[in-house]
């Protein structure tokens, strides 16, 4: 029971949604001390330190972790404390203490070489880069997030997969290298929005999924702007947008699955399953000490075969049912050209806006002589500057938040 509550809180951690993390990791914990399993009470103390960085406990979660670190070297427990060194590194970029930051990743990244440990080293590797990014230290960010995307390729983990192209395709765009970062982003989206199709639980959790892999796609968008791909960069800020707002739409949050016959709801349950099972199966696999290489391939040929099936599935489910492309957040994202249509005259102009976490941008679509025509009017703000601009309630809403506003093209104030 503990070990499938821990599972359960391994879940929500990944789905972006630390508190019912916690909640989970400390039901698991009450009944690991009450049955007296040390190794798992030990292992839970791990998670909860995590789910308090998570939450912004900063101190807590380092002091946690600083006291397993203390443990995992007298056992002389090699890759222990080079996970525990990688989680305080964490906690040091995240305060900004980026120097500390970087030694504890670099001994973490010693000790987990030393014990092959893949998957972790995947993600030492990612916040290294990121921790390089964030002094924009574009060229010492390169190298481990290529190394982090090929690690990530080798273990069919997707979400590290779409960290590592992330922190890839911001390393190019720093670097200047445009067509590099487009095909680094561009897969990073592709990635993020099919593990959002598949993320378990209901609308809460998909949209906190989605908000933490917005990242890729500001990646991309700011990309666009910079070559001034103005009428894509609309397409990539509304379906940005799209995908969050409609996630928290969705019709109010009613089941989805009213819609659905009984046999449609158990084919795409068994569906899901199948892929849960497969991927289970695949890390499984691929964290063992000797991976057996024809396994894991066997294995990842049939999650291919899994995912195809349920895709097919949706085109068919869709078919059937076409409100249930809206009520999912998969509905066609709008184009320069169906939004100049709900222009009344060529005197007039829609203004749109995104924030990003670092830029707000502004596109304007007019239409003269029946076309459709997307500019950016204006600079894009720093966001911190942007915010300081904006009203109370705009200043709450997310990170991918914008709006739309009609005004007459003439109307500059």
């Amino acid at each position: 029971m503990a070990e499938a509550l821990s599972q359960l809180a391994c879940v929500y951690a990944v789905q972006n949604n630390p508190q019912q993390g916690m909640a989970y990791t400390e039901r698991a914990m009450a009944i690991a001390q009450e049955v007296g399993d040390v190794i798992l009470v030990a292992k839970l103390r791990h998670y909860a330190a995590n789910r308090y960085a998570e939450l912004g406990a900063l101190e807590r979660a380092l002091e946690i972790h600083q006291q397993i670190l203390k443990q995992t070297e007298g056992y002389g427990d090699l890759a222990g404390a080079a996970i525990t060194r990688y989680q305080i590194g964490k906690i040091f970029a995240t305060q900004g203490r980026y120097a500390e930051a970087l030694e504890y990743q670099r001994q973490a990244l010693a000790g987990l070489d030393a014990t092959n440990v893949k998957r972790a080293i995947s993600g030492v590797l990612i916040d290294m880069s990121c921790v390089y990014l964030a002094q924009e230290k574009y060229a010492e960010a390169l190298q481990p997030a290529e190394r982090a995307v090929s690690l990530s390729r080798q273990t069919g983990r997707q979400l590290d997969l779409w960290w590592a192209l992330t922190s890839l395709g911001y390393s190019h765009l720093g670097l200047n290298r445009p067509l590099e970062a487009r095909q680094a982003f561009t897969e990073a989206v592709s990635i993020i929005e099919k593990l959002r199709t598949q993320t378990a639980g209901g609308v809460e959790e998909r949209q906190r999924y989605f908000e933490w892999g917005l990242r890729a796609h500001h990646g991309l968008l700011s990309l666009l702007v910079m070559e001034n791909q103005t009428q894509e960069a609309l397409v990539s800020a509304e379906r940005a947008k799209a995908r969050a707002l409609l996630d928290a739409l969705r019709q109010g949050r009613i089941s989805v699955q009213k819609a659905m016959t009984e046999e449609e709801q158990e084919q795409e349950r068994l569906l899901k399953a199948e892929m849960t099972r497969l991927n289970t199966q695949l890390t499984r696999a691929t964290q063992s000490d000797k991976p057996d290489a024809e396994r894991v391939g066997e294995i990842k040929s049939r999650l291919e075969k899994a995912r195809l099936n349920y895709e097919a599935f949706q085109t068919s489910l869709y078919a059937a049912h076409p409100e249930l492309k809206v009520h999912r957040g998969e509905a066609s994202i709008s184009k320069a050209e169906e939004l100049a249509a709900l222009l009344p005259d060529a005197a007039s102009a829609l203004l749109e806006y995104i924030v990003t976490n670092d830029r707000t941008y502004l596109f304007a679509v007019t239409k003269a002589a029946g076309m459709a025509k997307a500019t950016i009017p204006g600079i894009a703000m720093k966001a911190n500057n942007a915010r300081q601009n904006m009203g109370p309630n705009q200043q709450s809403q997310p990170a991918a938040s914008g709006r739309r506003e009609m005004r007459p093209v003439s109307d500059r104030g």
